[in-house]
């Protein structure tokens, strides 16, 4: 089959849907405790009350824009009103509305959801100083569902290992963010990238604010995994983020292009039409009921965007529809460029990145749909291959198989199916290093030993190394010293970048800049490496797929006979 943008915006969002619960240890937030120290901040609307843990203040529902309904519903964010004395910033706020409401508990906030859910929550070490570095976290889960408060997100150890204030947010999701009612009304002139709008929002309230938390303004990184990775992909070419973060980091979801702006809109039709509106109504547009829009649209979507998991369709994944289908579009105001197609959007051109992928992504979403896949034949392989990348399967295989003797068939089809997403890191390194600020790029090369060792080193592996979450996370990362080393290396690391611009660290091997010259990728592991163009091969041949198919690709008619 022809390689489809569903395969991405799928490994974006579909491993936070899994049963897979790989993190079943975790404990959320409860209420404030009465007995926890109490801390007063002064932003410039009004004074928030937090509380202090473990050696952390912690404020949690912070509102940095207002409740998006009513009047509100399918608008711009606009900023908080002021209030005159102490509003409790103790508790998470409400997480967007969205489809899937148990994720597993590494993800699953047990806050309602809600459309009054434009909420940021910061966790400093003090919130005095002389100004500390910011790294502002996009949660994952496509651009259907998730929330800055899920467990594994937890800010309090990252921000006491690196003296750094963390700050995660919630954004509007699925068809309250994503949708287009442009075209619709006059009423709806600048409902586009709904969601983008309010990553932008709460950056600006985290630029304008953050130094009342000891932060330094001038100093924020935003980083993001999965869909919050290209969450990230897409600031970098928003005007309106421009000047408000200096560092990125994209973590398994690089994302070179938006979509066409006039498909979302005729989607954005038929979901309202589903739901009842015959003609152009916006009072319909801003009364009819969340859960009434959302169920009509995952009916509206379900087996029209199916994607490829272990070489079967699946329908059944109904939110992965609307992930695939209701993403960031192209448009003049809000997104004007493509953030790394055919170039680096000159937005970004003063912000350095880092990015990256897990060697084995794609095992997490297979385990999910069939935990057998492990055993599947070399005769389910090659048919499996022979229907993918444009007839390019067969011979992407063979190169996979150079690279990952050791692997059993099962996890030669997820090294495969996995191979988009490192050719996407890649191309974006490539076209952001044609730019002055430095350019790093990783593979998280380290295998989980749970499972039997079954998912090696599946996408979101990253996260509770990232986040310094070991001790919170063992049924993902598995026993003993290992996860704690490799959290040692990639906490520091990402810390070093946001503090320094390069992630260099005591102990691990220099890292250069990746340029187009040098392509030197680091392998983080135990024992960590640099390599230069790895899977160039298989690099190569996906470009190839891509001309074939007619989507954008730097390959040629003569590269690719």
């Amino acid at each position: 089959m022809p390689l489809r943008h569903a395969l991405k915006s799928t490994i974006c969002g579909i491993a936070l849907a899994v049963s897979l619960n790989p993190i079943a240890s975790i404990a959320q937030d409860g209420p404030a405790d009465t007995a926890a120290e109490s801390v007063i901040v002064q932003t410039d609307k009004g004074a928030i009350r937090g509380r202090v843990e473990d050696g952390i203040e912690h404020y949690l529902g912070v509102a940095y824009a207002q409740a998006p309904v009513g009047d509100r519903r399918f608008q711009p964010p606009v900023e908080p009103m002021a209030w005159d004395g102490v509003v409790s910033a103790e508790q998470y706020g409400s997480r967007c509305i969205q489809a899937v409401v148990a994720l597993g508990s590494q993800f699953d906030t047990k806050d309602p959801p809600s459309e009054d859910c434009l909420f940021l929550n910061v966790w400093t070490p003090h919130s005095d100083g002389d100004g500390r570095p910011v790294m502002v976290w996009l949660h994952g889960g496509g651009f259907a569902w998730g929330s800055g408060s899920a467990p594994v997100y937890n800010g309090t150890n990252l921000a006491q290992r690196g003296d750094v204030v963390v700050v995660t947010l919630n954004h509007r999701l699925n068809l309250f963010g994503f949708t287009n009612l442009t075209e619709m009304g006059p009423e709806f002139s600048d409902s586009i990238n709904l969601g983008m709008q309010d990553i932008a929002e709460a950056l600006q309230w985290v630029h304008d604010n953050i130094a009342a938390f000891g932060g330094n303004p001038d100093n924020i990184t935003v980083f993001g995994e999965s869909g919050g990775a290209a969450k990230v992909s897409h600031l970098l070419a928003m005007p309106a983020a421009q000047g408000l973060f200096s560092k990125a980091i994209i973590q398994s979801g690089a994302d070179p292009r938006a979509l066409d702006a006039s498909s979302i809109a005729r989607d954005t039709q038929a979901i309202f039409e589903a739901a009842g509106m015959q003609e152009y109504d916006p009072e319909f547009i801003r009364t009819v009921p969340a859960e009434l829009l959302v169920e009509r649209a995952i009916n509206l979507f379900k087996g029209n965007d199916e994607v490829e998991v272990r070489f079967k369709r699946t329908g059944d994944m109904e939110a992965v529809d609307m992930a695939a289908r209701l993403r960031t579009v192209l448009d003049s105001d809000t997104l004007p460029y493509h953030p790394f197609d055919p170039i680096t959007t000159p937005v970004a051109s003063d912000v350095s990145l880092m990015l990256g992928w897990t060697k084995d992504e794609w095992t997490l979403m297979m385990a999910a749909e069939d935990p057998e896949f492990i055993n599947m034949t070399e005769e389910d392989l090659e048919r499996g291959a022979a229907s993918m990348y444009s007839g390019y399967g067969p011979a992407i295989l063979a190169e996979l198989r150079e690279v990952f003797p050791d692997y059993s068939p099962g996890h030669l089809a997820a090294a495969l199916t996995s191979a988009e997403t490192s050719y996407e890191t890649i191309l974006a390194a490539e076209r952001k290093s044609d730019q002055d600020p430095p350019v790093y790029v990783y593979s998280l090369r380290w295998e989980t030993p749970a499972r039997d060792g079954m998912l090696r080193s599946p996408h979101s592996l990253d996260l509770p190394l990232v986040f310094d979450n070991v001790e919170l996370s063992r049924d993902f990362v598995g026993p003993g010293d290992e996860p704690q080393q490799m959290a040692d290396i990639m906490a520091d690391a990402w810390i070093n970048f946001a503090r320094f611009g390069s992630p260099q660290r005591k102990g691990l091997p220099y890292w250069p800049e990746f340029t187009r010259q040098d392509r030197a990728v680091m392998y983080l592991d135990l024992d960590s490496h640099v390599e230069h163009d790895p899977l160039a091969r298989v690099h190569a041949l996906i470009a190839c797929a891509r001309l074939e198919s007619g989507m954008p690709s730097d390959a040629t008619e003569e590269s690719c006979d």
